[in-house]
């Protein structure tokens, strides 16, 4: 993800892989792949660096890794875990 992407923290990095690697885990339509997870993080840094805290803009952000509005609706009852484990 830091190799494909400009001005992602090594943290951040981290955390969208541990995300995307528990999503995919799931049985979903289009499942993410390094594009999408890569835009993820640069969307997160960029929503961060506009001003809103990080484990917000990392929430916000997750409309770049998640296209199938099927598939956003499975994962969304579990996102919340997703995120604060991949954070931590």
């Amino acid at each position: 993800i830091m190799l494909r992407s400009g001005d992602v923290a090594e943290a951040t990095a981290r955390a969208v892989s541990n995300a995307v690697q528990e999503i995919r885990a799931r049985p979903l339509a289009k499942p993410p792949g390094i594009a999408e997870a890569v835009e993820w993080a640069n969307a997160a840094t960029i929503l961060e660096k506009g001003g809103s805290p990080w484990p917000e803009a990392f929430r916000r952000a997750i409309g770049v890794l998640i296209k199938d509005e099927e598939d956003l609706s499975a994962i969304t009852p579990e996102l919340g875990r997703i995120v604060e484990e991949a954070l931590a």
